[in-house]
């Protein structure tokens, strides 16, 4: 490690919701980390709705590892995260979740990056998708590694980092506050962008990988792109904006979008005609559903609305 500061003690936070399989996978990674073992500590907490005796087990099966294991009842991935911040021990404060399997020099880059540039708020790692078949995968796998958890592109664009691949200190929570806990999406995108509010560098590092799982179906990639349409509407205020002004902008989503076709054949993930068909109609299909779940979101608010206001001129 190229730097004289001395090495931080480094707190890995994992958040895990029924996946006991895929979390032992990553604790394994983190035992094989090339990071001093004792100078760094792991914290699962366990989001799901009753505490997982195989989790408790984990500190035994894992005996190589400084690892505590809690229980947030609380649902959502960012409660969970408060709860091991209030729990972690280190100085600085590393994010993964259960699904991702750390590079063996994941926590000694990370540690490097901070170590650089001790004043920031935070350091955004390359996320690695991984296929089920390598040699073939699905057009949902390419679909999800095309476009999301692009972290350089969040760190850009949108001033935050997804909390896969997160390093940061723990001062800066004290600073600009924890995780907002109501979200079930979207958290570290505002939290991130409360870091940048508050003057913070946010820096993104191509050798800070972690490798995460693509989703293997359609039905996952819709799931996914409601939940983040979802945090993303109510993150933006959109409820208040006036019905032109909303209509206006989901509209965009309707345009068609040519270039994008022709743009996939430049994608080495992307190679005939078949996968590059496959992967337009998705896009498509995709950015029709997040304008739909916008405007059923808009629409339940202007309901609701008329409702409460007929109720207040009945009284």
């Amino acid at each position: 490690m190229t730097t004289d500061r001395p090495l931080p003690f480094i707190s890995v936070i994992i958040p895990v919701f029924n996946d006991v399989a895929r979390l032992r996978e990553c604790l394994g990674a983190l035992a094989d980390q090339t990071y001093p073992k004792d100078n760094f500590e792991v914290v699962v907490v366990d989001n799901s709705p009753g505490a997982d005796q195989a989790l408790v087990r984990l500190p035994e099966e894992f005996s190589a590892l400084t690892l505590t294991v809690a229980h947030q009842p609380r649902r959502g991935s960012y409660a969970a995260r408060n709860l091991g911040l209030t729990l972690a021990q280190g100085p600085a404060i590393a994010f993964t979740d259960s699904d991702c399997i750390p590079a063996a020099d994941w926590l000694e880059r990370g540690a490097q990056h901070l170590s650089q540039h001790p004043d920031c708020g935070l350091v955004a790692g390359r996320i690695k998708f991984f296929f089920q078949s390598p040699e073939s995968p699905s057009i949902a796998e390419i679909y999800d590694s095309l476009h999301l958890l692009t972290q350089q592109k969040y760190i850009e664009k949108y001033h935050f980092g997804a909390t896969a691949n997160v390093f940061t200190f723990k001062d800066v929570f004290a600073n600009v506050g924890a995780f907002n806990d109501t979200l079930q999406s979207g958290g570290d995108s505002e939290w991130g962008k409360r870091v940048f509010a508050a003057g913070y560098e946010q820096i993104y590092a191509e050798d800070v990988v972690i490798a995460h799982p693509a989703r293997t179906s359609f039905r996952a990639l819709r799931k996914k792109v409601v939940r983040i349409t979802e945090g993303d509407y109510y993150l933006n205020d959109t409820d208040d904006w006036p019905l032109s002004r909303f209509l206006a902008d989901v509209l965009i989503d309707f345009k068609p979008h040519i270039k994008y076709f022709f743009d996939l054949a430049e994608k080495p993930q992307v190679q005939g005609f078949r996968k590059q068909l496959g992967c337009y109609l998705m896009y498509i299909y995709l950015r029709y559903l997040k304008s739909w779940t916008r405007l059923r979101l808009y629409m339940r608010n202007v309901t609701n609305r008329y409702h409460a206001d007929q109720g207040q001129e009945s009284e």
